[in-house]
């Protein structure tokens, strides 16, 4: 191979069209007047420099151009125009054009292909009412994606997951035993996403998906883990701060025709979500984004997520669409569990209100959330809830206004939304990596909201999206001359 060129499919006189010219044709040994076959396949055009005969009727063409000196500069020039030739090639947009010596071979951009392999593959699985493969990294305790296939239940829309990547051992062996998403031959690849991204005796039993969700880790993103490590962007963290380099590897290799994820609300303004913006894009996906507030949907927390949703071309997709469903407004009491259940966990904490003082003193705004249970709704519970920091929400005793306690677990999976069997398994993980699992998850209602409203789109979209055309197999192609010769057909 000697050249390799991207160039746009345009269209002229209602056929698409292909202009090639210039030194890179000539070093290719397709110089004015030379004599050209042109040979067809399902995805691609070969075209070979032959002999001259009367049976090859098409030839390299010429344009002269004038160089910035005044020169003037003969190029070869290959203008296909026609539809026999190039309807093989319809709805791409771009083609690969590779060059050696006697021989060019077109065929479609490799990200085009992949935008017409998932499409017809979701649409495939749409129409035969298949489950469809989801895919997820980041996995965690699996919350998110609980979200996901409940939501796309309700839809009758049957789901099946394929794989899911988590670094962590203790949350893989627990969504192995408790997640209802996992199944007999769900692929649990606990290893860092930055190995797996480039770990091919991996991927090679990694399928394909339908749909990749990923929470990616945030520490490097949240205002608390940036002050923390004193980092000057998020993409400074050691750990975490590059993952969105794996994150759109995997995207790459696992396809999927829909992508869902969801981070802090300040990663919408790191260099991370540029990245994914813009290769998505490439990638041939609408790149949709939107903040959602629990509250808003009906959930008890005061946490905001920003979401990005891209979907392969054909989905027509507005998250502004995401609406709440009609809920009751709760206090933190219908979420609390009896008094026997608390009895043992209270405590005056004299520790942190002497901190408290203190701060307050120094002039530092870092004050106790306490709560009596009547409020509507509740600040940010993190991910280090057990630890039973400062600034983390507590409970108030509702006899002895004195003692405190820390959420329990199922108080904390009420709070952010989940159902009652889904909290008893988050229960099993115990109390520190139970508030970590739900700390680091998103509140169930508003995106409950969105993949209801994904579910349905995908439904209705089913018909539209781009499926693989019917083209000529293969065989050689004859016609007029190239060059402006070789006219609409």
């Amino acid at each position: 191979m000697k050249d390799t060129k991207v160039l746009a499919l345009g269209e002229n006189r209602g056929a698409p069209r292909l202009w090639m010219q210039g030194r890179c044709l000539q070093r290719a040994g397709f110089v004015p007047g030379a004599p050209i076959r042109i040979d067809g396949g399902d995805r691609h055009l070969v075209l070979s420099l032959v002999e001259p005969s009367e049976l090859t009727p098409n030839a390299v063409s010429r344009k002269v151009r004038k160089t910035a000196d005044g020169r003037e500069v003969v190029d070869p020039v290959i203008d296909l125009n026609s539809r026999a030739l190039l309807g093989r090639f319809d709805g791409i947009e771009a083609l690969r054009v590779a060059l050696s010596e006697g021989q060019i071979i077109i065929t479609p951009l490799e990200s085009e292909l992949r935008a017409q392999t998932r499409g017809k593959r979701l649409a495939d699985r749409l129409a035969g009412n298949q489950p469809l493969e989801i895919g997820s990294l980041a996995f965690g305790a699996g919350l998110l994606d609980s979200v996901l296939h409940q939501a796309f239940e309700e839809q009758d829309m049957p789901t099946h997951l394929a794989f899911a990547n988590e670094v962590r051992e203790d949350l893989i062996e627990h969504a192995a035993q408790h997640h209802p998403a996992v199944a007999a031959d769900t692929k649990l690849l606990c290893m860092p996403m930055q190995e797996l991204a480039f770990d091919d005796r991996v991927l090679r039993h990694v399928p394909p998906v339908d749909i990749l969700v990923a929470g990616l880790p945030c520490s490097g993103a949240s205002v608390a883990g940036r002050a923390k490590r004193h980092l000057t962007q998020p993409e400074d963290h050691p750990l975490v701060g590059h993952l969105v380099a794996a994150a759109v590897a995997v995207i790459a290799r696992v396809n999927p025709a829909l992508i869902v994820i969801e981070n802090v609300p300040s990663y919408a303004s790191s260099a991370s979500a540029a990245i994914l913006r813009n290769q998505l894009r490439d990638f041939g996906y609408g790149v949709h984004e939107r903040k959602f507030l629990a509250t808003e949907f009906g959930d008890l927390e005061q946490r905001e997520r920003w979401c990005m949703v891209a979907a392969t071309r054909g989905l027509q997709i507005n998250l502004d669409d995401v609406q709440p469903a009609p809920f009751m407004v709760r206090t933190l009491a219908d979420v609390l569990e009896p008094p026997e259940a608390v009895a043992d966990r209270w405590s005056p904490m004299d520790g942190l209100k002497a901190k408290q003082a203190r701060d307050l003193e120094a002039g530092k705004n870092f004050k106790m959330q306490i709560y009596a249970g009547t409020e509507a709704s509740i600040g940010t519970l993190t991910k280090g809830l057990s630890k039973n920091r400062s600034t983390d929400p507590k409970f108030r005793h509702p006899q002895q206004p004195e003692l405190l306690r820390v959420p329990t677990v199922r108080e904390h999976g009420r709070i952010k939304g989940f159902p009652e069997r889904t909290i008893t398994a988050i229960e099993a993980l115990g109390f520190t990596s139970g508030h970590e699992a739900l700390g680091q998850a998103v509140c169930a209602a508003p995106f409950m909201a969105l993949f209801r409203y994904l579910a349905r789109r995908l439904r209705v979209a089913g018909l539209a999206l781009p499926s693989v055309s019917q083209r000529p197999s293969s065989g050689r192609i004859d016609g007029a001359r190239t060059g402006l010769v070789l006219a609409a057909a």
